[in-house]
């Protein structure tokens, strides 16, 4: 067994390639296989680039206030507080999320 800690790996910048604006990750593991976890910090107006996740995603909205969108569909509001918790994205479908500033 492997009990690893907060903060036993240092967070990162998120790349320019990936990300607008100013954006932390924080990559705690990657499992066997295809899986992985991260946590990923935006400050305000930042925001991913366009892309797509060929084995889905799940994205846990732990606080603050953000968008989502999936290619031609409409932009989503996303918040803890707003049910359902958990945002799966189909397969290979482009999306962006993004974090606005709090009212």
């Amino acid at each position: 067994m492997d009990i690893r800690r907060p903060g036993f790996k240092p967070s990162v910048k998120g790349s320019a390639e990936w990300f607008t604006g100013t954006v932390r990750v924080d990559a705690p593991f990657a499992g066997s296989g295809a899986l992985s976890c991260a946590t990923v910090t935006f400050e305000p107006g930042a925001r991913t680039a366009w892309h797509a996740h060929p084995l889905g995603q799940t994205l846990l909205i732990t606080e603050g206030f953000g968008w989502i969108q999936r290619e031609g569909g409409p932009i989503e509001d996303v918040r803890p507080d707003v049910p359902p918790f958990l945002y799966p994205l189909k397969r290979r479908v482009p999306v962006f999320y993004g974090l606005g500033l709090m009212e």
